[in-house]
């Protein structure tokens, strides 16, 4: 990531796509302190609740940031706690279903190091608790963020996440795909249709999925090739992104 990025991802408002913390929640790496369990937990909330969250853009979570009434600072530490994609990914599976798509990565900014974890919004979700953490977290909960706020999906919030999941079968030449391709040219966006047995390798090369204005649901056609095989529109940015 370049400065200009960096600077960027700061100055976002705290909203539903982001989150600022001036570190990972504490004690989460000191196994023999009482709040252990709770941190762990603070942790898996944040990324459900991120990853279920109404929006089809990625969320973060910014670690390293002191964030008083919207002034952004890097939090001095006098002892760098980290944690590797890995770990962290592994950590997630364990106790959410279906595992979240993450990234985690690290940048230098004032001699401290800023944690990024990067967080997918994908279309098989919602992510649910799948196992009790000590009397914290509990198998079945749903955390989704609502603005700033972490809450405890109802009735409707899971409602609107089970029914906007299904793809869209299109025809290549509808006006409508024809437009949204237009839009996503005009925002450097590069769009093209992809296998469905390919859509994981794009994935890990920075490409998303494109989905319809205000849903889960991406689109997918017919292949011309393989008969009853699915292709996906998906998009690549034509610049750098976050973790390019």
């Amino acid at each position: 990531m370049d400065e200009t990025t960096l600077d960027e991802v700061l100055i976002m408002a705290e909203v539903t796509d982001i989150d600022f913390k001036r570190t990972f929640p504490p004690h989460y790496f000191d196994r023999k302190h009482p709040k252990y369990s709770e941190a762990r937990a603070t942790l898996i909330k944040d990324v459900a609740a991120l990853a279920n969250a109404e929006s089809t853009n990625p969320g973060y979570l910014v670690y390293g940031i002191n964030d008083q009434n919207g002034s952004r600072t890097v939090f001095k530490r006098d002892v760098l706690e980290r944690e590797d994609e890995s770990t962290l990914s592994s950590f997630l599976e364990k106790y959410l279903d279906p595992k979240p798509k993450i990234e985690y990565d690290e940048f230098k900014r004032d001699g401290e190091v800023i944690g990024i974890l990067r967080v997918h919004r994908v279309p098989e979700y919602p992510h649910v608790v799948r196992q009790d953490l000590g009397n914290l977290i509990h198998i079945g909960q749903v955390f989704y963020r609502e603005g700033t706020s972490t809450k405890l999906a109802l009735h409707g919030q899971l409602a609107a996440m089970f029914s906007g999941a299904e793809p869209f079968t299109v025809k290549r030449d509808s006006e409508e795909l024809i437009s949204i391709s237009l839009l996503l040219k005009q925002e450097d966006w590069h769009t093209s249709w992809i296998p469905e047995h390919e859509r994981d390798e794009c994935f890990q090369g920075g490409s998303l999925l494109v989905y319809k204005t205000g849903t889960r649901r991406p689109y997918r056609t017919s292949s011309n090739f393989a008969g009853t095989a699915w292709e996906y529109l998906m998009k690549r940015p034509s610049q750098k992104n976050l973790f390019e």
